[in-house]
């Protein structure tokens, strides 16, 4: 059953000396100190000159003394940020102050035991969200631009490990301890600033603090003109590199940060597609219609027809667009930006994933992901993409190997972490899979994608009834969206229930009549009704469609019903998919 996810409270302390460093009280007793003397030292030196009593100078001692306590205390309880004083962050009861915990079914970001070893080296750092200090709120796709821009420039450093952009902002707007957020993402070091723009110039502050002991490495502020941002950003870079100790190799003289447009309207519209990008399903169109105005003002800019490609390939992902409208543009688009751009990898892996998805041309996906990978070794979601074809293509281990590189670099993830578990699932392990999901639910209870993947491993498992909850709950906070109301008519099917599970597909059918519903989906629950004709009949209508659904069906085991059926068969064969032997 699903387990409770345990909240947070008041902490349970390793060591009081551990907990007081957590909470940078220590800080706080040296800067004391060293504004207390100073005090006393001009008052020995003013007081005598305004002819006060010495009995003053006496009351500023005792008053300085006395402020020593307090301080220690104000420091233990709250912490000074950009946003004033907030109250220190506590530990969750079972949390342990000291290094961190090794890898198990509770870590954070780390689910389950995956054999990879410490991740936290010198050479790693997370870019946290720079905040957004300008007047002007809606500025907020600039500051996170500028810092993802960054988060793409050092991850193309080899020997330096970087957290990738979802766990790094999944702590934007939080005020956490620099020790905490370097225990969850395994990095010694953070980069945090802010930026505030203001016509036609911008200030950015930058400074890089150890996560061990919250002590700062480098600081900087940079006053320029809007069009130097690009040079700033590269040298905040290099300098993190200087810092970090980390050796370029040959051709280090080449830039960092890439410059992929002179246009600064192309630039800014494009930080604005990509902010609503990060949205996913709700920002998707918005996205869109920025990148194509980036493109428009520079038909030369290969990173925005990159971003294009994404776009498109997610709205068919999601439903909202019918993938042989969507996957052609999507193809164009990526071909373009590697016509302006041999060497951005963000677009051989755009172009990998749209191969995979729509043409089935496995091996020039996978020989786009290599080549894409080799030159973004650090793009989290490259692996996350990569390992779903090795796991279409009935490579287990590999595709188990890429998800857990996926979550070296992006540790709390979420649909990273959610990865591990459809991993396991193809590979039949559910047992792992059901434990990959219960600790990604620990990150967030609610998370809607690993609730379909725990469902079918439940299914899997015989816990039936566990499934059907589990489904019922994704259902309602989906908004019956057809893909999840048809898994839940699946479990109904495969419980022997097979009143409810024909009810919803009758809506289903009806449903498609007027929005998009995949016909994989609807063959899934054939199969699990014991109608193979039908199933095999709804199969051979996704062939015709190319849904994305049929990528994984030689490794599904929701259709072991129907596997052994030659017309099944036939079908693996005209995909060029292994021809799975029944389970």
């Amino acid at each position: 059953m699903l387990k409770p996810v345990t909240s947070v409270s008041e902490p349970r302390m390793g060591t009081f000396f551990e907990e007081a460093k957590r909470r940078r009280v220590f800080r706080v007793a040296a800067l004391y100190a060293i504004i207390g003397l100073a005090v006393i030292e001009a008052g020995d030196i003013i007081l005598p000159t305004l002819s006060v009593p010495e009995a003053w100078f006496t009351v500023l001692l005792v008053g300085v003394l006395l402020g020593f306590p307090l301080a220690l205390v104000v420091g233990w309880f709250y912490d000074l940020t950009s946003h004033g004083f907030e109250r220190t962050s506590v530990l969750a009861p079972d949390a342990v102050i000291g290094p961190p915990p090794k890898v198990g079914a509770a870590g954070i970001g780390l689910p389950i035991e995956r054999e990879i070893g410490e991740l936290t080296t010198e050479q790693s750092v997370a870019v946290l969200p720079f905040t957004n200090m300008s007047e002007d709120a809606e500025n907020e796709y600039f500051s996170d631009g500028v810092t993802e821009e960054l988060i793409n420039a050092l991850t193309k450093v080899p020997g330096l490990r970087v957290a990738a952009r979802t766990s790094s902002f999944s702590f934007k707007g939080k005020n956490e301890d620099v020790t905490e957020i370097g225990r969850s993402l395994r990095v010694a070091t953070v980069l945090e600033g802010s930026v505030r723009r203001y016509g036609q110039q911008v200030r950015i502050t930058a400074q890089l603090v150890k996560t061990a002991d919250g002590y700062h490495i480098w600081s900087e502020v940079y006053e320029r003109e809007l069009a130097d941002i690009f040079a700033v950003q590269e040298e905040i870079a290099r300098k993190i590199v200087d810092k970090l100790k980390v050796e370029l190799m040959a051709g280090s003289d080449s830039r960092l940060v890439q410059q992929h447009t002179e246009n600064l309207e192309a630039y800014n519209l494009y930080l604005k597609g990509r902010f609503f990008w990060n949205q996913r399903e709700a920002g998707l169109l918005k996205a869109i219609e920025y990148l194509e105005q980036a493109v428009e003002a520079d038909p030369q800019y290969a990173l925005a027809f990159s971003g294009l490609a994404d776009c498109h390939i997610l709205v068919a992902f999601y439903g909202f667009s019918k993938p042989n409208e969507a996957f052609p543009i999507a193809q164009q688009r990526a071909a373009t930006a590697l016509e302006l751009d041999p060497t951005l990898g963000e677009a051989y892996i755009s172009s990998a994933f749209a191969r995979m998805l729509f043409d089935w041309d496995w091996a020039t996906a996978e020989g786009e992901f290599l080549r894409g990978l080799e030159l973004s070794p650090g793009y989290a979601t490259g692996h996350h993409w990569y390992s779903e074809l090795l796991m279409a293509m009935g490579r287990p281990d590999e595709a188990i190997t890429e998800a857990k590189r996926a979550i070296e670099l992006d540790p709390i993830g979420l649909i990273i972490n959610t990865l591990l578990g459809m991993a396991y699932y193809f590979s039949r392990d559910n047992d792992r899979a059901v434990e990959a999901c219960l600790a990604t639910l620990e990150l967030l209870p609610d998370f809607l994608p690993v609730y379909l993947w725990l469902g079918l491993a439940y299914v899997q498992q015989g816990e039936h009834e566990e499934a059907i909850g589990l489904f019922e709950r994704a259902r309602v906070q989906a908004d019956d969206r057809p893909a999840v109301t048809a898994l839940l008519a699946y479990a109904y099917a495969a419980a022997g229930k097979s009143r409810e599970a024909e009810a919803l597909l009758k809506r289903l059918e009806a449903a498609a009549q007027t929005q998009p519903v995949s016909s994989v989906d609807l063959a899934r629950i054939y199969a699990g009704l014991g109608d193979s004709d039908a199933s095999l009949d709804k199969l051979e209508v996704a062939f015709e469609e190319r849904a994305i659904g049929l990528v994984w069906l030689s490794v599904d085991p929701t259709f072991d019903p129907v596997r052994s059926d030659p017309r099944f068969q036939d079908i693996l064969l005209r995909m060029d998919l292994p021809v799975r032997a029944q389970a």
